[in-house]
């Protein structure tokens, strides 16, 4: 397979790319329900996390049998998840209109803010750190 679409995808899905080949996939089923508008997309071990572009909301993924969606709620965020990261225990999402980003245990799913003072448009990790990158107001 060459093509998002020849994988069997139509419009808004989440779609692998073999390491080794090169060649796309997608998941053996359709998954309806990621999100409405899935954007960035990280992974961690057997899971598959994707950002939401139109919600406060992070989705988890099995990356390894049935897809089993687990959505986790940003609580108290109004918009759209720009960007995720992975780092040590933890999924790092950005949320610009929010000046907020969020911190997601990777085991538990228990999520915290962290308030910023500048709009934060980007996000990186390490197993220690994280950074982020921000526009000013």
């Amino acid at each position: 397979m060459d093509t998002a679409a020849e994988a069997g995808v139509d419009d808004v899905a989440v779609v692998g790319v073999d390491g080794e080949t090169s060649e796309a996939f997608a998941f053996r089923q359709t998954v309806d329900g990621v999100a409405e508008n899935p954007g960035s997309v990280v992974v961690d071990g057997d899971a598959v996390w994707v950002g939401d572009w139109s919600a406060p909301q992070v989705t988890r993924l099995s990356a390894v049998g049935p897809p089993r969606i687990r959505p986790i709620r940003l609580p108290g965020g109004t918009a759209g998840v720009w960007n995720i990261a992975v780092g040590g225990p933890a999924i790092w999402a950005v949320t610009p209109d929010d000046d907020a980003v969020w911190r997601i245990d990777a085991t538990s799913s228990a999520v915290s803010r962290v308030n910023l003072p500048y709009r934060p448009t980007g996000v990186t990790a390490d197993a220690t750190n994280v950074w982020v990158t921000v526009r000013g107001r």
